[in-house]
């Protein structure tokens, strides 16, 4: 399978996990450069944990993952585990400036919803 790279900036970097004495976590989340603000949690396990050290809030990285998916209790579950991490550029900014650094713009209020069925609509109700 080929890499996946994920790239965006560090938005948060969570504490690490002691999950057991053999296994240890840290995830950091990342925001993607897209229409819609995405976010992925990344997790890094073990000696992987490491690749952190350098990295600060605010840095544009490039995440090499794997996605893997575990069934469990017939339900599934997905992870996406870091396992290598290059950053691009270090725009270290302090963790109270990134909700501002998320332009939202102000949404128009949704119109109202009716429980009308779509065969009591009159011609002047469609869109089209």
């Amino acid at each position: 399978m080929d890499s996946i790279i994920i790239s965006g900036t560090i938005t948060e970097i969570l504490p690490e996990e002691k999950v057991s004495e053999k296994f240890t976590k840290q995830d950091i989340i990342v925001e993607l450069e897209t229409q819609y603000p995405t976010t992925v949690a990344i997790s890094f396990v073990n000696q992987k944990i490491a690749l952190l050290r350098e990295c600060n809030i605010g840095d544009f990285v490039d995440v090499a993952v794997n996605i893997e998916s575990r069934e469990w209790g017939g339900r599934w579950y997905t992870n996406v585990r870091g396992w290598r991490v290059r950053r691009v550029s270090s725009d270290h900014v302090s963790p109270t400036e990134i909700p501002s650094a998320r332009k939202k713009e102000p949404r128009e209020p949704e119109p109202k919803r009716t429980n009308r069925r779509y065969d009591d609509l009159d011609d002047a109700d469609v869109p089209f």
